[in-house]
């Protein structure tokens, strides 16, 4: 048997470019062998994924898990080079796989991630995305990902190509049918109108100044009267507020119903006061 050196893992891997890990578990598997390690390997589809690896992924899906009682959603970002690769059963089980893995993940990052098992089996998520890279024939990769929890509820929206999703949380909600059907409205309201922030008070101070700031000196430009720069300013501040935050809106189908009644509706049905706490817009390759 030949002694797995460091040295052995450095070539093996400037002849496969697979990673380090990968070459240092295949040489162990080969009893320090490089070439049996380089035939397991190609076995495993590992050569392949690396030399696609580095093509450019530009497409892909989200995937999100929201538990049955509403209180924990997770939501992943896979990566592929096509829209075509995108629409395949097997990238979207792929996807859906991973996002059901993150709600139960402490990952830090996605490197972390791809080391772990699903579902107690033998292939790690690197496995499984390895062997829809050698299907499907293209570069595949996990980009954000993140999970959350409430004592109140999650709605989500996921438009129907799956590369826009809402998460949002109802502080203090009670989950029912209705209050799902009303929070379900605002949710796909946020995904087509795509608010910057659920309440005023989720803003940074800085955004709110530097908004503020730019209005201040439209309307001096303007040559108002100094005496009305401060009313006029504030007026142009609530105008963008409506504008931008989701509390602030009037329902995208039908403005004569603000979000605000929507939310008081919730309270209502709760007997308790609710608001907004995560606010999450998601979309495929915008951060």
């Amino acid at each position: 048997m030949a002694e797995v050196t460091i040295d052995s893992i450095k070539e093996l891997r400037e002849r496969t470019g697979v990673g380090m890990m990968e070459c240092k578990n295949s040489l162990i598997e080969a009893d320090g062998d490089i070439d049996k390690a380089i035939r397991i390997l190609k076995e495993k589809g590992a050569i392949t994924a690396a030399k696609k690896g580095e093509r450019t992924i530009k497409e892909g899906l989200i995937g999100m898990y929201l538990s049955d009682d509403k209180k924990l959603v997770s939501i992943v970002e896979v990566q592929c080079e096509t829209d075509f690769v995108a629409k395949n059963e097997v990238f979207q089980n792929l996807t859906q796989a991973i996002a059901n893995h993150v709600s139960i993940t402490n990952a830090k990052d996605a490197e972390e991630l791809m080391t772990e098992k699903i579902d107690g089996g033998t292939d790690t998520i690197k496995d499984m995305i390895n062997a829809a890279i050698q299907k499907l024939g293209e570069n595949m990769d996990i980009g954000r990902f993140m999970k959350f929890s409430t004592d109140g509820f999650f709605a989500t929206y996921m438009h129907f190509n799956k590369k826009t999703a809402v998460i949002l949380e109802i502080v203090n909600g009670v989950c029912n049918d209705e209050t799902l059907e009303i929070a379900g409205q605002i949710a796909m309201h946020a995904a087509s109108d795509k608010p910057v922030a659920a309440t005023r008070d989720a803003l940074e101070e800085a955004t709110v100044v530097e908004q503020y700031e730019i209005f201040k000196k439209l309307t001096v430009d303007a040559g108002k009267p100094e005496n009305m720069v401060e009313k006029i300013t504030e007026g142009k501040m609530n105008s963008w507020y409506g504008e931008s935050i989701l509390i602030d809106q009037k329902l995208f189908t039908d403005n004569k119903i603000t979000i605000k009644s929507l939310v008081d509706q919730i309270s209502k049905i709760s007997t308790k006061d609710c608001t907004f706490g995560t606010y999450l817009l998601f979309n495929i390759g915008k951060k």
